[in-house]
């Protein structure tokens, strides 16, 4: 059988495809596959010369997450289908016609034929590049040698194109995603969540550690990450920026940490900063805009070019009553780490001397002021202080203020004053 005086007819189908268009596969409705339509003639001699149609099925998905496809189809031969055993080649096109080839030719030899009906396994690896299947346009050029080991082969056309389904329902398991090269306006990746019936879109859910990937925020949400105990998201660069945050609008948010944060270098915000619980930035903090920081760690320097608003800075009264002494405060709540605490108070004596109060934190002595009484009797106002505490642990405290001594003396007459200013640092 040669090329000069032989031609076949072919009938097939993509089946398999890649893995991605595979899974697309799995959304298209199930039933028989469509029947042949006549194809052109392909070029050749004259005699029992092949002739080539084509015909079209559903996708069926494929087992592995790679790019091996399955190639079904009948081999006719002037007109009677083939039996026998035969070599095929087969290409990768960016065309129609012409264009540009995508790796190398893949041969399978020695491939059964009963009736005229073949399935090919077709592996991808090596001869076709991931590159081929990342959603652009490709078409499959088809030779067959009949019988097998003949090496003269019979091109068939037209090439059949190979296209992705409409929609994609899910990757495999642990699937790779290769994309080419990119651009400022071609993205390895696109994700878009247009809007539409649903109020609040989110482009991309990712969830770690037994999470559900189930969440509402209540408003359109670009990428949201849940990873229990381990990291949301984990972005590092090395002269670049990696995580970069923006809004157009003056009144959104740009950035909103909420939980245990961890920034390794420095960090710059375009718009309003939320941070909220423990976070910690390594290198210097820069904020175009307003700044809210609750429980926030900045070793280095805080560039803010707009108003900062922290409970770090925050000023609290926690006692203003009168006596006599010991009076107490109620419970009050901080974020830990350093206070400036504000206290004064008087009393009086029934001994010339002097007299004072303390200042107790959860029932641990501070603190002292006081004042020298050189009259019996008299009311006389302690010196004012204020004291600066670190390493004070989040959480609930009370504050007591207790005479110094037993010459100390108060009642209704005098009054205790404390305010407590959380530092940033």
């Amino acid at each position: 059988m040669s090329t000069s005086s032989n031609r076949f007819m072919i009938l097939f189908t993509i089946l398999g495809l890649i893995c991605g268009f595979a899974l697309a596969a799995l959304i298209l409705p199930t039933g028989a596959p469509a029947r042949a339509a006549d194809a052109p003639v392909v070029p050749g001699s004259a005699g029992n010369g092949p002739v080539l149609t084509s015909a079209q099925s559903s996708s069926a998905p494929a087992a592995a997450a790679n790019h091996d496809f399955t190639y079904q189809g009948v081999l006719r031969q002037t007109g009677t289908p083939f039996t026998g055993f035969c070599d095929f080649k087969l290409a990768l096109f960016s065309a129609l016609t012409a264009g540009t080839q995508y790796g190398a030719d893949h041969i399978i030899t020695n491939a059964p034929v009963s009736s005229g009906q073949f399935t090919l396994q077709v592996a991808a690896s090596p001869d076709f590049p991931d590159t081929a299947f990342d959603g652009r346009s490709i078409f499959l050029q088809t030779s067959v040698s009949c019988p097998t080991g003949l090496n003269a082969y019979t091109l068939l056309t037209p090439r059949q194109a190979i296209n992705p389904a409409p929609l994609a329902s899910a990757l495999v398991q642990n699937a790779s995603l290769q994309s080419a090269d990119t651009s400022a306006s071609l993205s390895g990746l696109n994700i878009n969540a247009p809007s539409g019936s649903a109020i609040d879109p989110t482009a991309l859910q990712v969830s770690a550690g037994g999470r559900s990937a189930f969440f509402s925020v209540n408003r359109p949400t670009g990428i949201w990450a849940d990873s229990s105990t381990g990291y949301g998201i984990w972005a590092t660069t090395d002269t670049g920026t990696a995580i970069l945050a923006t809004v157009s609008d003056p009144s959104g948010i740009a950035a909103n940490l909420d939980g245990h944060v961890f920034i390794g270098g420095s960090a710059t915000v375009s718009g309003l900063a939320t941070f909220d619980s423990n976070v910690t930035i390594q290198g210097d903090e820069t904020v175009n805009g307003n700044a809210t920081l609750n429980n926030t760690t900045i070793n280095g320097n805080l560039n803010l070019n707009g108003n900062l608003v922290s409970p770090r800075f925050k000023s609290t009264e926690v006692l203003n009553q009168i006596g006599p002494l010991p009076v107490t405060s109620g419970s009050f709540s901080t974020s830990g780490g350093t206070l400036l605490v504000y206290f004064s108070g008087s009393g009086y004596t029934n001994v010339v001397g002097k007299i004072g109060m303390d200042l107790n934190i959860d029932g641990v002595f501070v603190e002292r002021i006081g004042i020298y009484a050189n009259n019996t009797g008299m009311h006389l106002a302690f010196v004012a202080r204020q004291v600066v505490l670190t390493g004070i642990p989040p959480g609930p405290h009370t504050i007591t203020l207790s005479p110094m001594d037993t010459e100390t003396l108060s009642d209704s007459q005098d009054l205790y004053y404390v305010t407590i200013l959380e530092l940033p640092y």
